[in-house]
């Protein structure tokens, strides 16, 4: 079962690789390609809006997700399904 530290971890082992892609691709960009400073700026600026709207929307994604969860009728449908399975 994944507990909520679970899902944390591998949140951010994800940012961590994607983090990672994205400083390779401003790094490149820079000493690469000598982007002018005006394209670094929305290259870094492009990066944070991007970085805030998946955040906002995982957010969101998982806190639907757990209110359908939290719902008592489907709540004890899962259980009776888990049991179910158990018993096999």
């Amino acid at each position: 079962m994944l507990t909520s530290n679970d899902v944390i971890t591998r949140r951010a082992g994800l940012s961590a690789s994607a983090e990672l892609l994205v400083s390779l691709v401003l790094s490149s960009a820079l000493h690469i390609y000598a982007a002018p400073q005006w394209l670094m700026q929305a290259l870094l600026m492009a990066r944070q809006l991007v970085r805030n709207s998946v955040d906002t929307y995982l957010d969101w994604y998982l806190g639907t997700k757990l209110d359908e969860l939290a719902n008592e009728h489907r709540l004890v449908r899962i259980i009776q399904l888990l049991q179910g399975t158990f018993h096999m």
